[in-house]
């Protein structure tokens, strides 16, 4: 179900819908081939699913399992990556947020919680292309109200990394999500970072709506 390149056994968890742990259930599955165990910074174990193996389940799941179960899935995971987020941002020195949000109400192990504030520059660069993964799935699944501020709270790393094009696509892909549902512009918490001299604009994106792109 889920569009990360690796799966954090916190996220397992979540998907599985259960408070207990999962790592029987893991290494059952990495014994069976269905998974890899990888080498990660953060504490536990990391899982990669071959893309043939996670096409067949995904297809399954949307065969057999109603999309108001797929979309709590979804939205518990994303919320999980949001709080994560949070915890690595907060805990960083000098940054141009995009207006945070309140934390979610959900949140992973206490663990995961420790590792994202202990180092956070280097917990956003390990996990930027999950964080890019759950924001791209949240606004496939209708919950841009979650993508938005997981957005505002990675854009700064990757602006200030350079890595403008995934900044630009994580950006324009939620914002145009979120302004559909709310009806209203959201250009204020950009003009912020404008303001600030952290982002200029670039040009247009060739994207129905002709949205803006932004560059340091």
């Amino acid at each position: 179900l889920l569009e990360t390149p690796t799966l954090p056994a916190w996220a397992a968890a979540a998907v599985s819908g259960t408070d207990q742990p999962t790592d029987h259930l893991l290494d059952g599955l990495v014994q069976a081939s269905l998974l890899r165990a990888v080498v990660s910074a953060d504490p536990g174990t990391r899982y990669h699913m071959h893309d043939l193996v996670r096409l067949f389940y995904r297809e399954t799941a949307e065969r057999t399992m109603p999309a108001a179960d797929r979309r709590a899935i979804v939205r518990t995971v994303v919320a999980g990556w949001l709080v994560l987020a949070q915890s690595a941002t907060d805990e960083r020195p000098s940054r141009h947020i995009i207006d945070p949000e309140p934390p979610a109400a959900s949140s992973p192990l206490d663990t995961y919680v420790s590792a994202a504030a202990a180092d956070p520059q280097a917990w956003l660069a390990s996990n930027m292309s999950c964080l890019a993964g759950a924001v791209r799935q949240a606004v496939h699944e209708h919950a841009a109200d979650l993508a938005w501020p997981l957005v505002q709270r990675v854009s700064d790393h990757l602006f200030t990394t350079g890595q403008v094009d995934l900044a630009n696509e994580v950006i324009t892909i939620t914002k145009a999500a979120v302004e559909a549902v709310r009806g209203v512009s959201i250009d204020g918490p950009l003009q912020k970072l404008l303001d600030q001299n952290v982002i200029r604009i670039a040009g247009r994106a060739d994207l129905p709506g002709r949205p803006l792109l932004y560059e340091t």
